[in-house]
């Protein structure tokens, strides 16, 4: 009788909980996991990821069209700035503009694949908008020696040269895409 009593109870506690639930004012689905407010920043954020995944690709040419346009003009808005920093903070290189980056890191086609090879690795959004969005991504770069191109910092024998980076970059839209205006590289060595 014990268990019959407990089994009642639970019956009109499910049915209170049942009129409850049709009282209540309609939710928003504004707000709220998986509400639609939250998906366009989500979505936002996985179309910049999708452009990061598509970087390596492009820069070392291992995509079909191995170009190095095809690199500026999907990463690149056509007025983007890409500054470079040392260690210590000194602004090293400045370029205006998408040809102005291509002209500098074009390379030739006789380069090919197998030069280097950049591996992005965390990303962080500091800012997401729906024009602009900041983010963060952490890098390095591996880059084959010219065996008779020793330096300082690689002395001969040194197969590969490391760079270690952060990238912070500002995206807005272009042409139906997300695209750098500003790619800011931090040079951690």
């Amino acid at each position: 009788m014990h268990l019959l009593g407990r089994l009642a109870a639970s019956v009109v506690a499910i049915s209170l909980l049942a009129v409850d639930a049709r009282a209540a004012p309609p939710r928003s689905h504004g707000g709220g996991v998986g509400g639609s407010a939250l998906m366009g920043p989500l979505l936002i954020k996985e179309q910049i990821r999708d452009a990061i995944g598509l970087y390596p690709f492009l820069v070392d040419r291992r995509t079909p069209s191995n170009s190095r346009a095809e690199w500026a003009r999907q990463m690149f808005t056509h007025d983007a700035v890409m500054e470079a920093y040392a260690p210590d903070g000194t602004l090293q290189l400045r370029l205006v503009g998408r040809a102005a980056i291509l002209e500098k890191f074009g390379g030739t086609e006789k380069e090919g694949p197998g030069v280097g090879r950049h591996y992005l690795m965390n990303t962080t959004f500091d800012e997401v908008g729906a024009n602009k969005v900041v983010s963060r991504t952490t890098a390095f770069s591996l880059t084959a020696m010219d065996r008779d191109g020793a330096t300082a910092e690689q002395p001969r024998g040194t197969p590969m040269r490391v760079s270690m980076f952060v990238y912070r970059d500002v995206w807005a839209r272009e042409d139906g895409t997300w695209k750098k205006r500003l790619s800011e590289v931090h040079f951690e060595n």
